[in-house]
């Protein structure tokens, strides 16, 4: 626009037309001061916008070397390299649309958000290496503990076996996960053995359980029986029945300890003084005769539970 302006500034000069010169002079001098001012506010609003555009590129490599600089066993990987995408498109998009900035400042934001994003891509190609090491290292640790609880799942040898159970969850927890698809598989293989195991030891258990029922019901006549011979009057006869009483306890067999407590008291009462007979002697006077020393506390032995 001023060149323009200074092109009919030549022309007036010539003096080779007819009017009012001065005036035209006039108001080119105001014409030349608006497009000066109308340059100035322009040329400040392309510096801001210049400076806007300037600044949203910082932000984007400032951004970018922000993830790149994070510790790799802290990062994020799945989130922080969709957010490392989205800045490359960010910066695609200023590239295409955006004001420029001048080759050397273009070059050097490239420059540093380039190097960002290679940094972040070596940590992470190097950091999922790693990853990968660890899940099939842990991978074969658990196989074999696997190998251990699944020989194990056919054991009748309850207390041993309960007790390598133990040892190899114990070591199964120490040892470091797989990748979670593995380490769930892995998982359910080794729950698996456990639950053969203790589902068989459990149905040995009830099985026993059912049998000692059936010889409690047997020692529990027997208990009756016993308690029929208080007071005791004819010693004699009183051994010859606990005698009786005994065998066939001991080919009862055992009982589920709880139950024994319930029927200890009846059988305490054979070793007690008023269970032996009384004995008079010749002048009328009656007096306890002294129990067998050992007898009593045989057969009381005999009838505690086996």
């Amino acid at each position: 626009m001023q060149k323009t302006v200074e092109h009919l500034r030549e022309q007036l000069a010539e003096r080779n037309m007819v009017g009012d010169i001065r005036t035209a002079e006039a108001r080119l001098d105001a014409l030349a001061g608006q497009i000066s001012e109308l340059e100035k506010s322009e040329k400040a609003a392309h510096d801001a916008a210049r400076s806007a555009e300037l600044a949203a590129r910082e932000a984007i490599v400032a951004e970018a070397e922000s993830i790149a600089s994070q510790d790799p066993s802290q990062v994020q990987w799945k989130t922080s390299s969709a957010r490392m995408n989205e800045l490359f498109e960010s910066w695609k998009t200023a590239q295409k649309n955006g004001i420029r900035l001048g080759r050397s400042n273009e070059d050097a934001l490239w420059k540093r958000f380039r190097s960002a994003r290679t940094v972040f891509d070596r940590h992470r190609r190097a950091y999922f290496s790693q990853l990968d090491s660890t899940n099939s290292a842990a991978k074969v640790a658990k196989e074999q503990l696997i190998v251990e609880a699944e020989a194990l799942s056919s054991s009748t040898d309850w207390g041993f076996a309960a007790g390598e159970y133990r040892r190899l969850m114990d070591q199964w927890k120490a040892t470091p996960r797989a990748s979670r698809k593995d380490d769930d598989a892995l998982w359910l293989r080794f729950r698996a053995a456990q639950d053969v195991f203790f589902s068989n030891r459990q149905a040995a258990n009830d099985e026993i359980d059912q049998q000692y029922t059936a010889n409690l019901a047997v020692k529990e006549e027997l208990v009756v029986e016993a308690q029929a011979l208080l007071p005791i009057t004819d010693l004699n006869a009183a051994k010859k029945a606990l005698q009786s009483i005994r065998d066939r306890w001991e080919e009862a067999g055992k009982v589920p300890a709880p139950t024994w407590a319930g029927s200890k008291p009846a059988f305490a009462r054979l070793r007690t003084p008023s269970a032996t007979p009384k004995r008079t002697n010749g002048a009328g006077a009656t007096r306890r005769r002294r129990p067998a020393p050992t007898a009593p506390c045989r057969s009381w032995k005999r009838l505690s539970p086996a």
